[in-house]
């Protein structure tokens, strides 16, 4: 006890401060600097070569993929996969018989890339009425109505052009010559292509020759090409 200066009472001492007990410190496992840096380093990816499986699907679907896919033959398709007319022939070939030649809308869409077909339609010569993944069409093209991209046989943009404008529904009948006049095509181009329709491939030719008359004129040249 102590006095106090002003009253001379005694004062308590001051309780001594209680050292703070320090805590043991937790003992880490050492981890090697590689492994650490392993868990961070990206993983090796493959790339999207063909169509998608429902399940992959799933995981990716977003509100992007009209961007990020193009729906081709009712599969879901990377739209980088298919970008380019040989890209596009490389991802029919495994499924068009041998000696067939894709028409119609499929062939459309393998030199334009727009208007993806929902079916594949290949005409044949060997006498065969089925395919296990296309519709066999009784067409007969003349050799100038077909060519040959990345080894797929297709008709010519001309052929395509003029089969869907015979066939197809109205807006993609109509779709389709202004198609094939935005890639370069003339009047004669068309005309000559339709002149080729014989046998079987006549019927529709007078609804074609009507769109051809209405959306080109007699005479006029073919457009610049649109790159």
């Amino acid at each position: 006890m102590t006095a106090s200066p002003h009253s001379g009472s005694p004062c308590p001492s001051p309780t001594p401060l209680r050292r703070a007990r320090a805590r043991p410190r937790r003992q880490h496992a050492r981890v090697r600097t590689r492994a650490a840096l392993s868990h961070a380093l990206p993983r090796p990816l493959e790339p999207i070569l063909t169509a998608l499986p429902v399940d992959e699907l799933e995981v990716l679907r977003t509100h992007l993929d009209d961007t990020l896919f193009v729906s081709v033959l009712g599969r879901l398709v990377p739209a980088d996969v298919v970008a380019s007319s040989p890209a596009r022939a490389h991802f029919l070939s495994p499924l068009v018989p041998d000696g067939g030649v894709v028409v119609g809308a499929a062939a459309l869409w393998v030199h334009t890339g727009r208007m993806p077909p929902e079916e594949l339609t290949v005409s044949c010569t060997d006498g065969r009425r089925t395919a296990p993944s296309a519709s066999v069409s009784r067409s007969r093209l003349p050799a100038r109505d077909v060519v040959t991209l990345a080894g797929l046989r297709c008709s010519s943009l001309a052929r395509a052009a003029v089969d869907v404008a015979r066939t197809g529904p109205p807006a993609l009948a109509v779709e389709a010559v202004l198609l094939a006049r935005a890639a370069g095509l003339g009047r004669q181009d068309l005309g000559m292509a339709l002149t080729g329709c014989a046998g079987a491939d006549r019927q529709g030719r007078r609804r074609a020759q009507g769109i051809l008359d209405a959306l080109v004129a007699p005479g006029a040249r073919a457009p610049d090409r649109i790159r």
